[in-house]
């Protein structure tokens, strides 16, 4: 913005503005100004056991140091991983993505700023290594980044020297040699049921797909989003009707994110090592990805929006569109404008409006870099406009 007159169309920073954040301080954030002053009760404590009822719903849950967590009429399993209400209790089998995904590892480490200026990007980075990609994510007092591989094709000690040799040619090899890691094992998959009894499962309790793109955070959000307009719909009271909706609803989300993210494998270009000739050439993503189910929802998007509860469809679609261009694919249609005259609708090329086209784009995509070239780096924007000025990396 520039006064009040908008210097770029179509943008508007207070919501086209995306954020890097440090997801313990959110955490603790969201717990100590949000939870609990507005009466939620934090219990630390480990649990072994429960109990339930003849119709299988939890009663009790048993703390390791003996006490008894109240009863309650829904339980939502914040458990991660290891998924202990939802599948260890509930008996809902883990179903893995394996056949679509092959990273299933990872290595982590956060590391110093060296050069600031130059490396806070106001972007999440990747760069594609020989067993799978790094992610870059620059925070206002560090960088943090990953290494997400595949242990079929590389084992645990070859991907971290790999990581730190790709640290090495980043930010120098002492940084490499003294970045301490650790090591995240990744379960790629769902259970067969999110909702079961009084037992819910959210976020990695329920699914995981991988960290690219993100979506462990947005399907958390979903899953957190479909369980409150349920309970909200009837102010509390809940059918089957309402589970097996919200069963069929997060379980269709997390499957169309899996597509989306094997798509970013399948189209990839490189086949110079074996991960890579797996994901390109080897790998059976068609059968399931473009598959009779992938035309019916094609044909059928309102249906399944208004069944899902939202526009998760049409994000997915257009991702895929993204994604494939970004992977050099091109479009093979004729390039065609289209003439409504009467009650008929001709479809004529026109080479003259479609230069036209072509040449105004051109003119402001020139523009825009042209402008970009006037706006103060990433870290002075934080500096001055978030931070106040100060320049402490412990803020």
């Amino acid at each position: 913005m520039h006064g009040k007159k908008k210097i770029l169309r179509n943008y508007d920073f207070k919501y086209d503005t995306a954020y890097h954040l440090d997801a313990q301080l959110f955490g603790q954030y969201l717990k100590n100004t949000i939870a609990i002053p507005n009466g939620v009760k934090h219990i630390i404590n480990d649990i072994h056991s429960f109990k339930k009822d003849h119709q299988g719903n939890i009663t009790q849950i048993m703390c390791v140091d003996g006490s008894i967590l109240p009863q309650t009429d829904l339980w939502i399993d914040c458990t991660g991983f290891k998924s202990i209400l939802l599948e260890e209790w509930m008996g809902q089998q883990f179903q893995p993505f394996d056949k679509y995904l092959a990273n299933d590892k990872a290595w982590a480490c956060r590391l110093p700023y060296t050069d600031r200026e130059r490396q806070m990007l106001n972007v999440t980075d990747c760069h594609a290594l020989n067993n799978g990609w790094v992610w870059y994510i620059p925070l206002w007092n560090r960088i943090g980044t990953g290494y997400v591989y595949s242990s079929r094709f590389c084992t645990p000690e070859e991907a971290k020297r790999e990581f730190r040799e790709h640290i090495a040619k980043q930010h120098g090899p002492e940084i490499a040699e003294n970045a301490e890691m650790f090591e995240i094992n990744i379960k790629h998959g769902k259970r067969r049921r999110a909702w079961v009894h009084n037992v819910v499962g959210v976020g990695l309790s329920y699914g995981f797909v991988e960290p690219l793109e993100s979506t462990g955070l947005l399907t958390t959000h979903e899953n957190i989003i479909k369980l409150v307009e349920n309970l909200n719909r009837r102010n509390g009271y809940i059918t089957r009707s309402e589970i097996e909706g919200f069963n069929f609803a997060v379980d269709y989300e997390v499957t169309k994110f899996r597509d989306f993210i094997a798509q970013h494998y399948a189209l990839s270009m490189r086949t110079d090592t074996p991960y890579w000739r797996w994901c390109t050439q080897l790998n059976e993503y068609c059968p399931e990805m473009m598959g009779d189910t992938m035309l019916k929802q094609a044909q059928f998007p309102n249906l399944i929006g208004n069944i899902v509860g939202n526009q998760s469809y049409f994000a997915e679609y257009t991702g895929n569109m993204f994604i494939a261009a970004g992977m050099g694919v091109k479009s093979i249609s004729t390039p065609e404008l289209i003439y409504f005259s009467g009650d008929r609708m001709d479809v004529i090329r026109k080479e003259e409006e479609i230069n036209y086209t072509k040449r105004r784009y051109e003119e402001y995509r020139d523009f825009v870099i042209e402008h970009i070239k006037t706006l103060p780096s990433h870290y002075q924007f934080l500096k001055d406009n978030i931070y106040g000025g100060k320049d402490d990396h412990a803020l």
